[in-house]
């Protein structure tokens, strides 16, 4: 399964791959820059706190 998702202004796009035991998530800027893989809980977290608005690089 595959999904992609995007702001309202379709600019900030990310892929999401869910395979046999973890989820692979890309940013479509820049596919070759590489994967984040987490696993279900994992990213369940990852969502959550995203949400939120928490993580800040």
């Amino acid at each position: 399964m595959n999904h992609r998702s995007s702001n309202t202004h379709g600019t900030n796009c990310v892929a999401v791959a869910c395979l046999t035991e973890a989820i692979c998530i890309r940013g479509n800027k820049n596919p070759d820059a590489g994967n984040l893989i987490a696993f279900p809980g994992e990213f369940g977290v990852l969502v959550h706190r995203v949400k939120l608005g928490e993580p800040r690089g």
